[in-house]
């Protein structure tokens, strides 16, 4: 399958007369959906240990800020579905009331024939206590509906949860193998320096020995200076490629860190890359495709709670209370009544006229919808345009890679064939150099080949929606 690039089966030998020898790397296990760690902390970077594209992997699921992101809103999501079902439940509160009066009042009065002055003091406390219960027994489906929709967006925040995991799994992996295809283009620059030395001890020695010419010295030393200016180059290619793999990780730049090589990794074989009718079906895996459906899916529900606003609805609604309280006025004993109460009712709402507000209410969740469903399909269309793009691009990786192996062989042949015609007296510098040239643009040529292959075998993976996938190997 396609994503052999992402395990490591048993590295091949390397090509004859290169003078590197390629580790064989470590397999990649499959990688299953998982909450990141609750700990920002770096973690410790074991110091001589070569980490592979799985601990890489791991280190920066822990340190990414994008997968902590998404995981959060997944959770908020999830926390929100839960609310809604809180509203099938009963709500019952406990009420409290409590006060106190006093008052004064004056009045004349005409007894027995005198008129007589009448004072009342009168002091009024007391505490009511009161238990109420409201629940909604039947609503025509709005409890329903509301449900529906947040159920459907906590799947797509869970979905996209896991689209963020897959590409910070290919950010990372991409990451891994441009840096170790920029390793080996600073060894074969370094190797090429090395044959550019010999090359100028061979043209020296000859001079010595009056079988050469200073033309041919000069043009031994410029074929080093050549060489030693493209390593320099090489060298800090790879230290961006280094720096560009520590921030896909998410560790600091400072950070020292070995790294596994991966230039015995196997491409994968025409036959292995899916067809359209294969790439068709994928799209219904895609971590996107699938959340804009399950976020069309939750604007369906949203127009059936929209038309359930206007049904009527029936209420249950009780209550037991408790009066407490002291009554005293003027000089008259002081009493204390006390009374308790407790009732139910139903309630049945029923609207009758909203002045069109139904019918706007229910028309933008119907607008809503359909630019939902196009969302869809538009997602739908640029995933499927995605994986042909990366099918094709993965297709032309490989052709490269073995026009490029048949021009390794050649060139490796014209290279040793011209050093030792060189040593015999039987051509000049300038084919030598030609020669030594068009080698070290096979092999870097070829590496780069090998490199692409892998790239593209990650980015097809990951538009099929297949990256986290990967099956575990012995």
């Amino acid at each position: 399958m396609v994503l052999s690039a992402c395990a490591a089966p048993k590295a091949p030998p390397p090509a004859a007369g290169t003078g590197f020898d390629a580790p064989e790397p470590p397999r990649l296990t499959s990688l299953h959906d998982k909450a990141p760690e609750q700990s920002a902390n770096t973690p410790d970077i074991r110091p001589g240990h070569e980490y592979t594209l799985p601990e890489l992997i791991d280190l920066a699921q822990q340190l990414n800020p994008s997968t902590r992101i998404a995981w959060g809103e997944a959770q908020q999501a999830a926390q929100a579905a839960g609310m809604v079902q809180s509203a099938y439940l009963p709500l019952i509160s406990a009420n409290i009331v409590g006060g106190y009066v006093r008052s004064d009042r004056s009045d004349s009065a005409r007894l027995l024939g005198r008129d007589v002055e009448l004072d009342y003091d009168t002091h009024l406390s007391g505490v009511v206590p009161a238990l109420t219960l409201q629940w909604l027994l039947f609503d025509f489906g709005k409890r329903a509906a509301l449900q529906e929709a947040a159920d459907k967006l906590a799947l797509a925040s869970r979905i996209t949860f896991n689209g963020v995991h897959q590409a910070v799994i290919a950010e990372v992996s991409i990451s891994y193998f441009n840096y170790n295809s920029a390793r080996r283009r600073e060894q074969i620059a370094a190797q090429g320096l090395k044959n550019a030395a010999l090359i100028e001890d061979i043209a020296l020695e000859k001079e010595r020995n009056g079988l050469g010419t200073r033309i041919e010295v000069a043009q031994a030393r410029q074929l080093k200076a050549q060489a030693r200016l493209h390593h320099v180059n090489a060298g800090t290619l790879a230290r961006q490629a280094y720096q560009t793999l520590l921030g896909a990780v998410g560790l600091a730049p400072d950070t020292r860190l070995e790294v596994a090589d991966s230039a015995g990794r196997p491409l994968p074989e025409d036959l292995d890359i899916p067809g359209n009718a294969a790439l068709r079906q994928a799209i219904a895996r895609r971590p996107d495709v699938q959340a804009m459906q399950a976020a069309h899916q939750a604007s369906l529900a949203g127009v059936d709670s929209a038309q359930a606003s206007f049904m009527p609805k029936l209420m249950l609604m009780g209550f037991v209370s408790r009066r407490i309280g002291s009554l005293s006025v003027g000089n008259l004993p002081e009493v204390s009544p006390q009374a308790s109460s407790s009732g139910a009712v139903l309630a049945l709402s029923i609207p009758l006229y909203d002045a069109g507000l139904r019918t706007k209410q229910t028309r933008e969740a119907q607008l809503r919808a359909e630019t939902a469903r196009e969302r869809v399909q538009k997602t739908e269309r640029d995933a499927y345009k995605q994986m042909v793009i990366a099918a094709d691009v993965l297709r032309a990786a490989l052709e490269s890679h073995r026009a490029a192996g048949e021009l390794v062989q050649a060139a490796q042949v014209t290279y040793d064939g011209a050093l030792e015609s060189y040593k015999e007296g039987l051509t000049g510098m300038t084919l030598l150099t030609e020669a030594h040239s068009g080698l070290l643009g096979a092999l870097e040529a070829q590496s780069a080949a090998h490199a692409a292959g892998l790239v593209g075998s990650v980015n097809l993976a990951f538009a099929m929606g297949e990256l986290n996938q990967a099956p575990a190997l012995p």
